[in-house]
């Protein structure tokens, strides 16, 4: 059943008018007709079995039929800081963080990264939509313009906090990861952390880790690292 992200206040029993954006993505694009099902969410976590009732010149009439239950308020809350990689790989990296359900993403520029321009958080933002329709979250990850890598310890780190360094002696596992309902994690770029980094992360009280024998490339690190703590706070 198709996903759409709501702006507009959802209330059981209600009819709601969606807009011309809707109409186009819903009724131009994936060809919903009238009578159809669809969910509809909202920022507030909410979301709702509804009816298509009824398709206008530019807008869409939707019958709201009932609340659906959530599990976004019991999941962990994970905080994610990326080293920028080259590319536009942060795009993919941005959409994969929001299916392992991490809460907040922040683009890090960190003494290797290759790619240091001023990324378009509106394109961010339209990524992270798409991918919460899709993969059935919710609440919307939230995101950051891009910050510098000292700036990471000038925020709150409450319960465990990791950092990835490919040269770790120890390996992430579920004896040695306090289970918390908040984790920050930081994961390098391509070329990894500097030792000043690695040395700044450990005045922070972050824990070192490795993912492994191998050397991984940035959106493998990403991805599995996302996916041990994830598994490991559940």
């Amino acid at each position: 059943m198709k996903r759409f992200l709501c702006k507009n206040k959802l209330v059981k029993d209600h009819v709601v008018e969606l807009d011309s954006d809707f109409y186009h993505h819903a009724i131009r694009v994936l060809k919903i007709k009238t009578n159809e099902s669809i969910v509809l969410f909202n920022e507030n976590g909410k979301e709702f079995y509804c009816k298509i009732q009824k398709i206008l010149k530019k807008s869409v009439l939707v019958e709201i039929q009932y609340e659906l239950d959530s599990l976004s308020d019991k999941r962990s809350s994970i905080k994610v800081f990326q080293s920028i990689p080259k590319g536009n790989l942060i795009d993919d990296l941005i959409e994969k963080s929001v299916e392992l359900g991490v809460t907040s993403f922040n683009p890090v520029i960190s003494k290797r990264t290759i790619k240091k321009t001023k990324e378009k958080k509106e394109r961010w933002d339209e990524i992270i939509k798409n991918a919460t329709e899709q993969c059935g979250r919710t609440d919307l990850m939230q995101i950051s313009e891009p910050i510098q890598f000292n700036e990471i310890f000038n925020q709150d780190h409450n319960g465990e906090k990791i950092i990835f360094y490919e040269n770790s002696y120890v390996t992430i596992s579920e004896t040695n990861f306090t289970k918390s309902d908040k984790v920050s994690i930081i994961i390098g770029p391509e070329g990894g952390f500097t030792d000043e980094e690695i040395k700044l992360a450990k005045e922070n009280k972050f824990k070192i880790f490795s993912l492994g024998k191998n050397i991984l490339k940035c959106s493998t690190a990403n991805i599995l690292g996302i996916g041990i703590v994830s598994l490991f706070s559940s």
